[in-house]
């Protein structure tokens, strides 16, 4: 199933984030990754066992290299910090890098995610890690980020800024109702 950002938004909110509406006022954990939520088949790999994929279950707390699998029709709804959350659809690899609040990072090796920040603590960031390279979350808002088969990266930004280096190292900001497009440069061993 692939989805337009707006319709990808609409999804994410009436089927995950509305049914969470009594969790915003609860105390949160100091630490991403813990599971809100989830549709359909999703696996986990543990970060001290890569080789079994286990069915993910709610309210299991995730930790730095854990791995989470959606199949074709499933979809998890992961808790960042107070009221921010970051969706991961259907057909997605995305490897858990750091859980800590200050620097949130994660690796997206394919599939489609959406990101809804409330707000960052002063100095504190999350990275997106893509094939063709890191995007940088500094200030709260609503991101979607793609990446298609070859590795070939979309993000757009629905509110907020996301930030990156391009292929000459300059700082490049993308700011609300913009997208960007990320081609996967081929190596050597390719």
């Amino acid at each position: 199933m692939q989805l337009r950002p707006a319709q990808f938004l609409v999804f994410a909110l009436t089927f995950f984030l509305f049914p969470l509406a009594p969790v915003f006022g609860q105390v949160v954990s100091a630490r991403a990754g813990v599971v809100r939520n989830f549709s359909g088949e999703v696996f986990y790999r543990c970060h001290t066992n890569k080789k079994n994929a286990l069915l993910l279950s709610k309210n299991s707390s995730l930790h730095n290299k854990d791995t989470i699998l959606t199949g074709t029709s499933g979809s998890a709804l992961l808790s960042l910090n107070p009221d921010s959350y970051l969706f991961i659809g259907d057909d997605s690899y995305v490897e858990i890098e750091q859980t800590e609040l200050d620097k949130m990072h994660f690796d997206i090796e394919r599939g489609e995610i959406f990101l809804i920040i409330r707000s960052l603590n002063n100095g504190a960031s999350l990275a997106i890690h893509t094939p063709p390279g890191i995007l940088t979350i500094h200030k709260g808002g609503r991101y979607r980020v793609k990446v298609g088969p070859g590795g070939n990266t979309e993000a757009n930004v629905l509110s907020g800024e996301i930030r990156y280096f391009d292929g000459r190292g300059d700082l490049v900001k993308i700011k609300k109702g913009r997208q960007v497009n990320f081609v996967k440069r081929k190596t050597s061993q390719e």
